[in-house]
Formats: structure tokens, sequence, C-alpha cells
């Protein structure tokens, strides 16, 4: 079964089987962002989720990707390269809005915890693990060693032998 982009969440389906579908079959040229929200105390995430939800909604639209929501509230969206700008855009949106979250908000690492990007044409391995991770195959996502902002360019970058 062929995994298919679609532009809006589609509810009644299993959110974590479809990101573990998507790790599988998706090909190079695609990009993943993963926007941790399940790091947001729960009070700041139930008052603003519904608000951010519709504000990422309404950055992506345009664009052959699918946005997937989490049990854990995170959300993974997919979507093919030559977006990433717009993606980015949409991912700070959000961003802002929980950035006065006490629990989450740390200054240093606030912008790059805040979101995971991949390249999938460089990172597959590395978002296979995390989506057998979330879909419950595995003990717990591997942590890339340095987290990108939406700024650089969407690549996890693993971490260089100690000497």
């Amino acid at each position: 079964m062929q995994w298919q982009p679609a532009p809006v969440r589609r509810r009644g389906i299993d959110q974590e089987q479809q990101l573990l579908e998507a790790a599988q079959t998706l090909r190079d040229g695609w990009y993943v962002v993963h926007v941790h929200l399940s790091r947001i105390s729960s009070v700041k995430r139930n008052e603003n989720v519904v608000f951010a939800l519709q504000m990422f909604e309404q950055a992506i639209r345009g664009i052959e990707g699918r946005l997937l929501v989490l049990t854990n509230g995170d959300w993974v969206y997919a979507y093919p390269g030559g977006h990433g700008a717009q993606v980015a855009g949409a991912v700070s949106r959000p961003r802002q809005l929980f950035a006065g979250d006490p629990l989450y908000y740390n200054e240093e690492k606030y912008e790059a915890d805040f979101a995971t990007w991949y390249d999938l044409s460089h990172d597959r391995e590395t978002f296979l693990a995390v989506a057998e991770a979330l879909a419950g195959k595995d003990a717990a996502p591997p942590e890339p060693s340095i987290r990108q902002s939406a700024r650089e360019p969407a690549r996890v970058v693993p971490a260089l032998p100690m000497a």
C-alpha cells in the first residue's frame, strides 16, 4: 500500500500507524518536521492547540503534504521539497504562540527543541527509528545530536565519533 499525501488531517485513523507507513514509503526529496507539542505544559497546550493547529493548517494550505496529529499531542508534517520556507513560516507561528510556556521555555534550547527537521534523502533511518518508537514498535526515539532550527536546511546531523 503506497502512502499518499493528503492536504488535511484524516480523523479516525491511527496517526502513529500512518506515520510509520510514511517513514517506510516516502521517497527521497520529501521532508518531515516533527513539532514537539508534548513538551508544552498541558494547560498551555490545551488553551492554544486548536488555534495553533488552525494557524498551521492555513499556512501550509496548497502544499501536497500530510499533517498527522499524534496521540501524545505532537504534530508531524511530511511535505515535498521546494516548500521549506513556507513550512518554516508555518512552524514559527505555533512556536511564538507557545513561547511563554514556563514549563518548556528555555531561551537557549527553545528554538531548537520545538521542532526536529528531517530530510528523507539523508535522514531516512533516523526518521524511521523515531516513527517506530512513536508507533510503539521501539522503546524510545533516538535523539539527534544537533536539532535544527527552522532557518537551517531540514537535516538531522548524526553525532561525530569521539576520538
